[in-house]
């Protein structure tokens, strides 16, 4: 039977997170790390402590992905022009094809 709310708590140490979640953060393994362990000199003092932890994050941010901007961003009338532009083509061009 699966342990539930009411169960008594297992007293084994718990799995590695890195292995059940290889994709997750360092940052983020070390903090939920402190948040369950079996030794409460480990854990956070208190919430206050744990949701710091949370909310600041990496120690570094990492530098943010430049990419030059669209066509679409540079000139969004333009590049409605050009749609509408070739929509009236595809038209002249289906309505003349019979």
């Amino acid at each position: 039977m699966p342990p539930d709310a009411t169960s008594v708590p297992s007293r084994q140490r718990p799995r590695e997170l890195s292995a059940i979640r290889p994709d997750l953060p360092a940052w983020l393994q070390d903090a939920l790390g402190r948040a369950i362990a079996s030794d409460p000199a480990e854990r956070f003092a208190d919430m206050a402590e744990f949701a710091h932890a949370f909310e600041s994050g990496p120690s570094y941010a990492p530098p943010p992905v430049r990419r030059p901007p669209t066509l679409y961003e540079r000139a969004p009338v333009r590049f409605w022009q050009a749609v509408a532009g070739l929509l009236a083509v595809a038209l002249a061009v289906s309505l003349l094809w019979k």
